[in-house]
């Protein structure tokens, strides 16, 4: 009975974590303390495709990218004229340099474009199999219940050009940039997932610097924080999700910033946290900052931080920002956009009960989705 009882507490505790959503860093190649680990190399590697079944799929291309050394190996590219009878291609890669490998392949029509794409993470192991049905397609979606969203921790993913902040909160790298999620979203893609929702990416120059690393204490709302990346860096990385199907979500904290006044944003009762925002004398300037990313760049909405911060005085905010939004979306699709046209808003209130999400989040019409917190704490407490 004791084991049984252990059992159970096993899976739900499992079923807590993937529910919870724990977002680990990728592996480093030196420990905290700035020692070098050593890499046991793969070396060989033999990857083998399942190829879906679609009549214009023409090729598979197979690529690598490590995780824990600089390097990225070139696709290989196979007719699908070359599977087994099983209907198996195999791809074999060799003289690797590291242990922990995120492996891509891309389905391709006559004309190289791709159709379907699908992704591993293989570690300490010298074959990988990738099944058909792990493919996704690459199309738009246009069912908004439907999304399947991959967070991205900035400054903890992936470390693509020289820089970065070398320390944060917990176990990463903490040298995250916007170049190392460009040059992932092909494996995010692969997931199965459609949109991506990215930490906080504006410029926070004030502050302690493990508070400046999460992004969520910016100073400048206008331009990219230049430990990730630049503003052409996120452009690039938002073209490059919307060709791959992916809706592009940043973070808005639009209910307090780091210590640096902002022109345009009255402050008031300055916390270890930052600046709180004063409401309604702030509202212009960032009805102007959330639709600025929208009609510029063509982001598809916002993920929203402490979202009760604007709820000031008996008064929703929200309601205003969100017509700003919907607006500017609408602008888009009418132009004729293929993207920045959907408008998606989601506040985080943390909150069991659900009662501050109704008050002060969809009240007045403000906010129309928010995290569902109550279910997070009904599974804590089961």
């Amino acid at each position: 009975m004791l084991k049984m009882l252990n059992n159970k507490r096993l899976m739900l505790l499992a079923v807590l974590l993937l529910t919870l959503g724990l977002f680990v860093g990728c592996s480093s190649s030196s420990d905290d303390s700035g020692n070098d680990i050593a890499i046991q190399p793969i070396e060989n590697l033999m990857v083998e495709v399942t190829v879906p079944s679609d009549s214009a799929i023409e090729n598979i291309a197979v690529s690598l990218r490590s995780v824990d050394v600089a390097e990225t190996i070139a696709p290989q590219t196979q007719s699908v004229a070359n599977a087994d009878d099983k209907g198996v291609l195999s791809f074999p890669f060799s003289n690797l340099k590291g242990n922990k490998y995120n492996v891509i392949a891309r389905a391709e029509d006559s004309n190289g474009n791709n159709l379907y794409i699908a992704s591993t993470t293989i570690t300490d192991s010298t074959k990988t199999a990738i099944d058909a049905n792990q493919f996704s397609t690459i199309e738009k979606i246009s069912d908004i219940d439907n999304l399947r969203i991959y967070q991205v921790m900035v400054e903890a993913f992936q470390d693509g050009e020289p820089g970065g902040y070398g320390t944060g909160y917990g176990p990463s790298h903490h040298n995250g940039d916007l170049r190392g999620i460009i040059d992932s979203l092909e494996y995010i893609k692969g997931l199965g997932v459609n949109a991506i929702w990215m930490t906080p990416v504006f410029n926070s120059n004030t502050g302690e610097i493990k508070g400046q690393a999460t992004g969520y204490f910016a100073d400048d709302y206008y331009n990219v924080d230049p430990k990730f990346g630049t503003n052409e860096d996120l452009r690039e990385l938002i073209d490059k999700a919307h060709g791959l199907g992916l809706y592009v979500f940043l973070d808005g904290v639009f209910g307090h910033h780091g210590a640096d006044p902002i022109d345009g944003v009255v402050d008031y009762e300055a916390q270890w946290y930052g600046n709180k925002v004063k409401y309604p004398d702030s509202l212009e300037y960032f009805k102007d900052v959330a639709t600025y990313w929208i009609e510029e760049y063509g982001i598809d909405g916002w993920r929203l931080d402490q979202a009760y911060q604007l709820y000031q005085d008996g008064t929703n905010y929200w309601y205003e920002i969100r017509q700003a939004v919907k607006e500017a979306s609408a602008a888009r699709e009418a132009s004729g956009e293929e993207w920045g046209t959907l408008g998606y808003m989601v506040g985080e209130i943390w909150d069991g009960s659900g009662d501050q999400i109704a008050s002060e989040g969809y009240s007045q019409d403000g906010l129309k989705s928010a995290f569902d917190f109550p279910m997070r704490y009904s599974l804590v407490q089961v």
